[in-house]
């Protein structure tokens, strides 16, 4: 079973979350963002496309970061913002940190 969890509902995000699910070889996308809300409504999109697509693949909304466990690979993608609102790098470095404490072993990419 292979799991691909994605940091960020945005614009990459959801799209990443979508071509991924089109292509049917991965068995679950956790679609992780702060606001749980534009998750979740980019995960029903994504799923309503599954039966006229073609494709099973099952997504999961959440805002909770720790939903990163059991994930094999997980993807975190950078906000678009301004660049007057450049996230730190200690922001990312902290980000990080909590997905490596929350699952080890799972291979993480950065997006942008």
């Amino acid at each position: 079973m292979s799991t691909i969890a994605i940091i960020g509902a945005g614009e990459l995000g959801s799209t990443l979350a979508f071509t991924l699910a089109r292509r049917n070889q991965i068995d679950a996308i956790k679609l992780i963002d702060a606001s749980e809300g534009i998750a979740a409504g980019q995960a029903l999109d994504i799923s309503q496309a599954g039966p006229i697509e073609g494709f099973r693949t099952a997504i999961k909304a959440t805002g909770n970061l720790s939903e990163v466990v059991g994930a094999d690979v997980i993807v975190l993608t950078h906000p678009a913002k301004s660049s007057k609102d450049q996230v730190s790098g200690d922001e990312e470095l902290v980000t990080v940190c909590q997905l490596v404490k929350y699952n080890p072993h799972a291979t993480i990419v950065c997006a942008e």
